[in-house]
């Protein structure tokens, strides 16, 4: 989720409560090996959110 609207379930952490946007990848656990999903969610996600900045006119 990302935006600024009513926040997000969290998990209980409070790093989430406290941010001010918030991009989950919903990567699911790693259990017993390398964290390999997570790695390529976020790697993923960074992409996505660069090639949407290198749109925005604004820069």
């Amino acid at each position: 989720m990302w935006g600024t609207g009513p926040p997000a379930p969290s998990n209980g952490s409070q790093i989430p409560r406290e941010a001010d946007a918030v991009l989950y990848t919903r990567a699911s656990p790693e259990i017993g090996e390398a964290s390999t999903k997570t790695f390529l969610a976020q790697l993923t996600a960074n992409y996505f959110v660069g090639l949407a900045w290198r749109r925005c006119p604004s820069r």
